[in-house]
C-alpha cells in the first residue's frame, strides 16, 4: 500500500488542485497535512514578524473551510503545529509515508528548505515531489526555457498569451482513502482581536478565507454585479467594494485558482460580452505568472537592496523614525496617511493605493526599499511572496521596470484618483 502526504501550503483548496490530483493517481491512502510554523510570528531581518495578524485570522478560516471540505470525502485535514522539518518527519514516520506532494516554492528561503527536506526524507525512504500549482500556466507551457525568462513584462505576455490555458482539473471522486484522522481543536477565532488599533472593525473588510466565499466574491464580481465589465475602468479607484476584483486574498492563499478565474471570465465572454476589461483582468492574472516565473529564475535577486542590478548598487538610506512615520500613517502627505491607515485597519490596500505608498516611500522619503516590502508581507490579507517583492523591487527600480523606476507625483496622484477627497475624509478620522 502506497501512503502518501498531500502537504497544503497556498493551495488551499480541492478542485484544480494538481497536487491533490497526483496524490489520488499514484497513492492508495492520503493523510491531507497543513503545518502551522512557529515562524510565522517570527521577526525577520527588517524587524516585522512574518505573518501578521490579519492574514493568520484568514489562514485559519480557509483551513477551516478545507477541513469540511476534506470531511465531507470522508477525509480530514490534519493540522499540525511546529519546525516544518520535525512535524514532516514525525508524520512520514507514524504513517509510514511513501511521498510527500507539495506545492514548488518560488522564493529563496522555502527553496532551501525543500532542498534540505529532500535529503533529509530520502534518508527515511520517503519522496518528496513539489509541483507548481500557484500559476496560470505551468513551466512546461512556456515557449521558452525558465533560464531564457524575459526580463520585461511586455516580451513575456507577447509570447505567452496566445499559448492555450489547461482545463480546470478536477478530483472526481466522492471519497479520499484517508486513514482516521481526529477532528482537531480549532483555535477559536472569535477570540481573535476583532478592532485594529485605531479603533476600526476588520469585519467591515467582508474578507473572510475559505474555497466557498473566494467562489463567492468570483461570481459576484463576474456574474452577479458583472462589475468585470469595467475592470480597466474602475481598477485604478482607491475604493469601492466592486471597482476591483478583490480576488487577491484567496489567489494568494490558493483558494481558488488562476485558473478558475481565468474560465470564470472566459465563461463571461462566452455567455455575455468580450471586451478590453475582461481582457484585463487576464492581463493581471499574467502579470501574476510573470512575477512568480521571474522569481523561480532568480530566487535570490528580488530580496537584494540591489535587485537584479547588481552592477549598479543601490543605497537607499535605514532611517528609523522615517520608516515608523511611513508605518504609523504619519508622514507629511494626507493620502499616503490614508492608504496606509487603510492597510493598517484592514489588511488590504488598492493595487493603485500599493504603488503611491511604494513610490513614496522609495523615492521622496529615500528608504530601503526591502523594508516597505517587509511591513506589507506582514500587514496583507493578500501576502504572495513573488506579487509583492517583485512589484517592491519594480517600483524601487531594481526590478523588471524597463523604466528605471516608478516615481509617482503623489499630488497629481490625489488629484486624480481622490480629486473630491472622499477616499482621505473616509480614513484618515481612523488615523492615530
Amino acid at each position: 500500500m502506497r501512503t502518501g502526504i498531500v502537504w497544503f501550503t497556498n493551495d488551499l483548496r480541492l478542485a484544480d488542485n494538481a497536487v491533490l490530483d497526483l496524490a489520488l493517481q499514484t497513492c492508495d491512502r492520503i493523510i491531507p497535512l497543513y503545518i502551522c510554523s512557529p515562524e510565522w510570528q517570527q521577526t525577520n531581518a527588517y524587524g516585522f514578524l512574518n505573518q501578521g495578524h490579519f492574514r493568520t485570522q484568514f489562514v485559519f478560516e480557509s483551513l477551516l473551510d478545507l477541513d469540511q471540505s476534506l470531511r465531507a470525502k470522508q477525509s480530514g485535514l490534519l493540522l499540525k503545529f511546529g519546525a516544518v522539518e520535525s512535524i514532516l518527519k514525525q508524520v512520514v514516520q507514524q504513517f509510514k509515508v511513501d511521498v510527500i506532494y507539495t506545492q514548488k516554492a518560488v522564493a529563496v528561503n522555502e527553496l532551501k528548505l525543500h532542498n534540505a527536506l529532500k535529503s533529509d526524507l530520502q534518508n527515511m525512504g520517503c519522496e518528496l515531489i513539489s509541483i507548481n500549482n500557484h500559476s496560470l500556466y505551468h513551466e512546461s507551457d512556456l515557449p521558452f526555457a525558465l533560464s531564457q525568462m524575459p526580463l520585461v513584462f511586455t516580451d513575456f505576455r507577447r509570447q505567452v498569451e496566445t499559448i492555450p490555458v489547461k482545463a480546470l482539473s478536477s478530483i472526481g471522486v466522492d471519497s479520499i482513502p484517508s486513514p482516521t484522522i481526529e477532528p482537531m481543536q480549532w483555535p477559536n477565532l472569535d477570540a481573535f482581536e476583532t478592532y485594529s488599533s485605531y479603533g476600526y472593525d476588520r469585519r467591515n473588510t467582508e474578507l473572510e478565507g475559505g474555497q466557498f466565499a473566494g467562489f463567492k466574491r468570483l461570481n459576484a464580481f463576474v456574474f452577479g454585479t458583472q462589475a468585470i465589465q469595467h475592470y480597466k475602468d474602475n481598477r485604478n479607484a482607491l475604493n469601492g467594494d466592486f471597482n476591483f476584483s478583490k480576488l487577491s486574498p484567496w489567489l494568494a492563499l490558493g483558494c481558488i485558482s488562476a485558473k478558475q478565474i481565468y474560465h470564470a471570465v472566459k465563461q463571461f465572454e462566452q455567455q455575455y460580452l468580450a471586451n478590453e476589461s475582461t481582457y484585463w483582468l487576464v492581463f493581471e492574472l499574467l502579470w501574476r505568472d510573470f512575477f512568480i516565473f521571474s522569481m523561480m529564475k532568480q530566487p535570490n535577486a528580488y530580496f537584494l537592496v540591489s535587485g537584479l542590478h547588481q552592477h549598479k548598487p543601490h543605497q537607499p538610506i535605514i532611517d528609523e523614525q522615517l520608516l515608523q512615520h511611513w508605518c504609523n500613517a504619519q508622514t507629511s502627505n494626507d493620502l499616503v496617511n490614508a492608504l496606509m491607515t487603510e492597510l493598517n485597519c484592514t489588511g488590504f490596500m488598492s493595487n493603485r493605493g500599493r504603488q503611491i505608498v511604494a513610490s513614496y516611500f522609495c523615492h521622496d522619503m529615500g528608504l530601503d526599499w526591502r523594508y516597505g516590502a517587509a511591513y506589507f508581507q506582514q500587514q496583507l490579507i493578500d501576502f504572495d511572496v513573488s506579487s509583492n517583492w517583485c512589484n517592491w523591487a519594480y517600483i524601487a527600480g531594481v526590478g523588471n521596470n524597463p523604466r528605471g523606476k516608478s516615481h509617482f507625483n503623489i499630488q497629481k496622484q490625489a488629484d486624480q484618483f481622490d480629486a473630491d477627497y472622499a477616499f482621505r475624509q473616509l480614513w484618515l478620522k481612523h488615523s492615530i
